[in-house]
């Protein structure tokens, strides 16, 4: 930790006390200025990680804009400018940014751009109060502590971090556990070692097709990235392009830290036909005659059919009606009425569906839920039942109450996307007709053991998933024996060496790296004639240098050299490098 420093910009030297010269202001009191931001860093591989607090955003009485990030190779500076954030536009704040080195902020680390590992970094975030955007105040920044890093990588005898599943939630539909693949074991185990990656499917539509929109996160952290997976399975069916839609979905770099990717295999069938109510089949051994409806048949267009996004594919539910019991009403004169208790099963994806706590007849109910709605009638006197209150998810049979009093019932089994009327009543629900009538009276009523099979066909078949929810837990590396192939992975720094390269102080302070190396290791440099050059031993971290001088302490020349890196276990490699000399 160091304590603030004076920012030099363009050659001037502020103190972090008087910064707001650096937008034309004066120098005001301390108590005029935000909050001080209270800043860390996580060195990564090229690249830190830089995060800060929401203090300044409490600043009183609001003197506070936005943020800026600084970074400098010297504690003294210069500093340059890296990002601005202004509050106002960017809901939430933000408070961290991956420094890659992309200065220009065009979305590549391209010519002299990127962080290099182990050099050193210096950075300073200042919380800014901005006269053009208040400007009867005048202008102020306040600068953070400043804080080094540099980044390193990691040696090659620790183990990738095992990933666990460790849970799943919601309905997947027919895709497989998502995938996390590690493509920098450094960043993955600074940033994630004991988090929980939590990956998140669910299903859209954007009214002609489906779309799988996918959330990535970091439950420790709160790091969020979100994707869509566009599978061009149409809700309206594809008679030109029948047949099988089949992908991996790849979020490369997620959460924006590079260091893993999440992989998601998808495959669909898409069918010729629009989505829609097909048919409705009975297996009742009691002999019910009812007559069953499609709720929206009459309205040719199936309104509310997709009402709460429950545009999930081609279905089979199955409605199973089981034993159940007598109901009294609330009502003075007691009347009682038999009911049946019902199940619900969608068939293609094996899901017992679970009853809404909410009967309502004009919506269908919420995914993976089914509810029985009812409109009840008198056939001796009023066709509205009145002050008649009875529970939910019933399915109420008629009832003979006396020579004033016969109950008969139009039952709305509501499932998912779609409602089925059970009209024994034979009354097509008023003048608006929401289904026909049934042409006859029914005699018999559904009884226990009696099922139901509705189908809904066209769109596309999955099952689609919805609010699939998949936990991995990220363990601790351990160290490992390093083998030849992961010594395989050992860089020569720069490669060819010339005497202008950046990881050096100055051209009188030369220095070859070696990056990758494992935490223990001998390194023997050769000449292509096989002569020793130099050895080296190294212990500690996944870096080494070399001075390019022999064994001698004398300078060598511009040539192609070799380099026998070999652990304590015996793996070995070779590595071929140039050194280039010159003024």
């Amino acid at each position: 930790m160091y304590t603030t420093p004076c920012l030099r910009i363009g050659g001037t030297l502020l103190s972090a006390l008087c910064c707001g010269a650096l937008l034309g202001g004066v120098c005001r009191s301390y108590a005029q200025q935000p909050i001080r931001p209270v800043v860390s860093v996580t060195p990564l591989e090229e690249a830190v990680l830089v995060a800060w607090d929401s203090l300044a955003e409490k600043s009183p009485p609001h003197p506070f804009d936005g943020y800026r990030l600084y970074r400098a190779r010297l504690h003294d500076g210069p500093y340059g400018l890296i990002r601005e954030w202004r509050v106002s536009s960017i809901v939430p704040a933000v408070r961290s940014f991956l420094d890659v080195g992309d200065d220009n902020a065009d979305g590549s680390v391209s010519g002299t751009e990127g962080l290099h590992n182990e050099l050193t970094y210096y950075y300073t975030v200042s919380a800014f109060a901005d006269s053009v955007v208040q400007p009867f105040r005048p202008a102020s920044e306040t600068f953070s502590d400043t804080l080094l890093a540099i980044p390193r990588t990691v040696p090659t005898n620790y183990s990738s971090n095992p990933i666990a599943l460790i849970g799943r939630t919601g309905y997947a539909g027919i895709l497989p556990d998502p995938r996390i693949v590690v493509t920098n074991r450094g960043n993955f185990r600074a940033l994630l070692e004991g988090h929980t990656i939590r990956v998140n499917v669910s299903t859209a539509s954007t009214g002609t097709e489906y779309v799988l929109p996918i959330v990535v996160s970091d439950d420790q952290s709160g790091s969020v990235s979100t994707y869509v997976i566009i599978p061009g399975c149409q809700i309206q069916g594809d008679s030109a392009n029948a047949g099988a839609r089949s992908g991996t979905f790849e979020a490369q770099n997620a959460l924006t830290f590079n260091a893993f990717d999440v992989q998601v295999p998808w495959r669909f069938t898409q069918s010729p036909l629009p989505l829609h109510l097909d048919t409705v089949a009975a297996n009742a051994p009691s002999g019910a005659n009812t007559p069953i409806f499609f709720r929206d048949t009459v309205a040719g267009a199936i309104p509310g059919m997709f009402g709460n996004n429950n545009t999930f594919g081609e279905s089979t539910y199955e409605i199973e009606f089981l034993p159940g019991g007598v109901d009294t009403t609330n009502a003075a004169t007691k009347r009682i009425f038999n009911y049946l208790n019902v199940k619900v099963t969608e068939l293609t994806g094996a899901r017992e569906l679970q009853p809404d706590t909410v009967s309502e007849i004009r919506a269908a109910p919420r995914w993976n839920h089914w509810t029985v709605s009812r409109f009840a009638f008198n056939l001796k006197s009023n066709p509205n039942i009145g002050s008649f209150t009875v529970s939910t998810n019933r399915y109420y049979l008629a009832t003979n109450v006396d020579t004033t009093a016969v109950w008969e019932f139009s039952n709305v089994i509501g499932i998912e996307n779609v409602r089925i009327v059970f009209d024994y009543a034979n009354k097509g629900r008023g003048a608006g007709r929401p289904w026909p009538l049934a042409g006859y009276k029914a005699t018999v009523d559904f009884a226990p053991g009696d099922k139901i099979r509705v189908n809904i066909t066209g769109g596309a078949l999955g099952p689609f998933p919805y609010q699939a929810n998949f936990l991995y837990s990220v363990g601790a590396a351990s160290k490992v024996m390093p083998t030849s192939a992961a010594l395989d992975d050992i860089r020569v720094v720069p490669n060819p060496y010339l005497i202008r390269n950046e990881a050096q102080i100055s051209p009188r302070d030369p220095r070859l790296r070696f990056d990758y190396l494992p935490e223990e290791c001998e390194i023997r440099i050769y000449t292509v004639a096989l002569d020793l050059v130099k050895v080296i031993h190294h212990e500690g971290g996944a870096v080494e240098y070399w001075d390019l001088t022999n064994q001698a302490g004398n300078r060598v020349g511009s040539q192609l050299l070799l380099a026998r890196i070999e652990s304590p276990g015996g793996a070995s490699t070779i590595k071929k490098f140039s050194v280039v000399l010159g003024e």
